[in-house]
């Protein structure tokens, strides 16, 4: 019965890290800035994906627009229809 008393005394010890404040500080500023590029970097991806497809919408509208100003003898030789520009450009 002793000896599981002092075992029992030895868990019951139980040994804490004693950590300055000026640490915590310092690892939350960390966080803090890992966060702030984790954000930024999405931030990033997201306006280029916009970028990407408006740029892409300014093709097709100027594709569009050319294929439209074109008289109808110049369509024939190139095999549009006047009906089908929309849907030779944005797929529809």
């Amino acid at each position: 019965m002793g000896a599981a008393k002092g075992i029992g005394c030895l868990f019951a010890r139980k040994s804490r890290l004693q950590i300055p404040d000026a640490s915590y500080a310092v690892f939350e500023v960390l966080i803090d800035e890992a966060m702030s590029y984790i954000i930024v970097q999405r931030t990033r991806r997201y306006d280029m994906k916009i970028g990407n497809r408006i740029g892409e919408f300014l093709q097709l509208r100027k594709a569009y627009r050319d294929l439209s100003r074109l008289d109808d003898a110049a369509l024939k030789d190139i095999g549009v229809a006047r009906g089908d520009i929309r849907r030779l450009v944005y797929g529809r």
